[in-house]
């Protein structure tokens, strides 16, 4: 075999390895706790229980292991939004599905995309991912709402693109208030979901539960 072979399949191999996954959680951790632009990759390695060469056997900067973070919470909004099982023509079961499953995300993700965001103010790559982060998903809302106006299922009386920001600033605003301890995650799906069902003019969706209710019970 190859040097340039074996160095493909030894960067595979660390890919998958448990002290990876032990180094991007202590790495989330840590720019929850302190911010992105304080966070040291002394703190990280610290927090993961590791030591700093260890660190680069598996990344080369700070910027590398938020880069692998930030892929991480765009696959899961991605699939957050992935009807699976749920026909896409049943709206019902549609925004009873994305709206549990984005909400969850949404909270999940609060602390980390709030430090983010103030990096952001200073920081033009960081500001270019948080915003890929919630562009994406807002691009996927705008194109199911479009292709169910165009098949007649929706009478949109605003932009589909308008109606998805609100729907994606919604979800930020009541993932807020579900970590601040204001409201409960139920609660906040029921007013997420009356809201849609005005918006769209769908009265009955104001009368959907989650199609994972279980997990509505903490936050």
């Amino acid at each position: 075999m190859s040097r340039s072979a074996w160095s493909v399949r030894e960067d595979k191999d660390r890919e998958g390895t448990l002290r990876r996954r032990q180094l991007l959680d202590a790495a989330r951790t840590v720019f929850e706790r302190v911010g992105y632009g304080p966070a040291t990759i002394s703190d990280i390695t610290k927090a993961a229980g590791v030591s700093r060469p260890t660190f680069y056997v598996y990344f080369a900067s700070k910027e590398q292991v938020f880069s692998v973070i930030a892929d991480e919470v765009r696959d899961a909004y991605r699939d957050a939004q992935s009807f699976h099982d749920v026909d896409p023509d049943d709206l019902e079961a549609v925004l009873a599905t994305t709206a549990d499953s984005t909400l969850g995300l949404a909270i999940e993700n609060s602390a980390l995309l709030s430090s983010l965001d103030h990096q952001a103010l200073s920081d033009p790559g960081i500001r270019d991912i948080c915003t890929s982060i919630r562009e994406e998903s807002i691009q996927r809302t705008t194109r199911y709402l479009e292709a169910q106006a165009a098949k007649g299922a929706l009478d949109l009386t605003a932009e589909p693109r308008a109606l998805a920001v609100m729907g994606f600033s919604m979800n930020e605003y009541y993932a807020a208030q579900v970590v601040f301890g204001n409201t409960d995650r139920a609660t906040a799906f029921s007013h997420i979901v009356q809201v849609w069902a005005a918006a769209i003019n769908c009265p009955r969706l104001a009368r959907i539960r989650p199609v994972t209710a279980g997990r509505l019970s903490g936050r």
